[in-house]
C-alpha cells in the first residue's frame, strides 16, 4: 500500500517537472514536447509531455481524495472520550 501523501507528492512534482521541462527546453512553461524512444516489441515509441503532466495531476487528486477518506475514517474510529470507551469495557455484560 502506497501512503497517500506519497502519491500526492509524487504527483505534484511530477506534474511542475513537466511542466518546467517547457523552460528548459526554451520555450514556455507546459510548453508540449514528445519524448521518443525505441521498445523491443513495440518498436518506436512517441509520449507527449502533456500525458506525463496529467499523469502527476492524476496521482495528485487521487493522494488528496486518499488523504481526505484516511483523516475522515481515523475520525470515526477513535472513540470522543477514551473514558467512556474503558468504562464500557470494564462493565461486566
Amino acid at each position: 500500500p502506497v501512503r497517500p501523501a506519497v502519491l500526492l507528492g509524487g504527483g505534484l512534482g511530477i506534474a511542475v517537472a513537466t511542466g518546467a521541462g517547457g523552460w528548459a527546453s526554451g520555450g514556455e512553461f507546459l510548453t508540449s514536447r514528445k519524448l521518443g524512444g525505441t521498445v523491443p516489441v513495440l518498436g518506436r515509441v512517441d509520449i507527449p509531455t502533456n500525458m506525463l503532466f496529467d499523469a502527476g495531476v492524476y496521482f495528485l487528486v487521487l493522494g488528496l481524495v486518499l488523504m481526505i477518506l484516511t483523516t475522515l475514517g481515523a475520525s470515526l474510529e477513535e472513540p470522543e472520550d477514551p473514558r467512556e470507551s474503558e468504562a464500557a469495557a470494564r462493565e461486566p455484560s
